[in-house]
């Protein structure tokens, strides 16, 4: 069953009759044609559109599956019970469970909403679209710390938050792996210096330092791709979470 963790951090499990039926996904390939000549030529970086998730199913009496049934006997039932899934809808963003045991979600937002009574009014067929924005698949979070080796699930890479620890001297963690350096020009002797990979910002505390970030990194970034990821360099802690497409 749908498992859907508010922005209110309330939950709702769905009932079995309701679920995932459209979650594809679409890139982006930018390019030029070739004048005279066959095909084109790519100009720049691949990148994930927003995708949609679509919720369809319908509000009726369970069966018996080895879950909690979801009983609804009358019109007035089926009415409460999508007034209260709707007001639990008003505070987005929501994560989105395919299954209540599984671990990976993804963040939407409810664009649309679809209903069509059915079974003289006793029963509501749906349809639910979120847009997401973010369109990855997240898993729990991690928390490690380089220099070593990260071993990273998922099949899309993951882009950390990397925090420098009152150093003294300049911070630099390179992944070996994909050839990507996270540096920092000033040295961390103020304080915490935390990097988002994923937002390109470097803050102590409140204050933001992003003056301190090299241009190997803003124009290249910092991933960890999904398999083994050897970081060597400064001690620094690392956070992400696995990402899926």
């Amino acid at each position: 069953m749908i498992k859907l963790i508010n922005g209110a951090s309330e939950e709702m499990t769905l009932p079995w009759t309701l679920m995932v039926q459209d979650a594809s996904f679409q890139k982006s390939v930018p390019y030029s044609l070739r004048t005279g000549m066959d095909g084109g030529v790519r100009t720049g970086y691949e990148t994930m559109r927003p995708r949609e998730i679509t919720i369809k199913g319908e509000l009726a009496e369970g069966i018996d599956d080895g879950y909690t049934a979801v009983v609804i006997d009358d019109r007035r039932e089926t009415i409460a019970h999508r007034d209260a899934l709707m007001a639990f809808l008003l505070h987005s963003p929501i994560s989105i469970y395919r299954n209540s045991q599984d671990e990976r979600f993804i963040y939407g937002y409810l664009q649309s909403d679809s209903v069509e009574w059915i079974w003289l009014g006793q029963q509501l067929r749906m349809s639910l679209t979120f847009v997401c924005p973010d369109p990855f698949w997240y898993g729990d979070e991690v928390t490690t710390s380089a220099p070593g080796t990260i071993t990273v699930l998922g099949s899309a890479p993951s882009l950390p938050i990397v925090t420098f620890t009152g150093l003294g001297t300049t911070a630099s963690i390179v992944n070996t792996t994909t050839s990507q350096t996270l540096s920092l020009s000033n040295d961390a002797a103020m304080g915490n210096v935390v990097v988002d990979c994923k937002e390109f910002t470097a803050k102590v505390g409140a204050t933001n330092v992003a003056d301190y970030m090299t241009d190997a990194f803003i124009s290249g970034g910092f991933e960890l791709i999904p398999g083994d990821n050897v970081l060597t360099g400064t001690a620094a802690s690392v956070k992400y979470r696995p990402r899926w497409y």
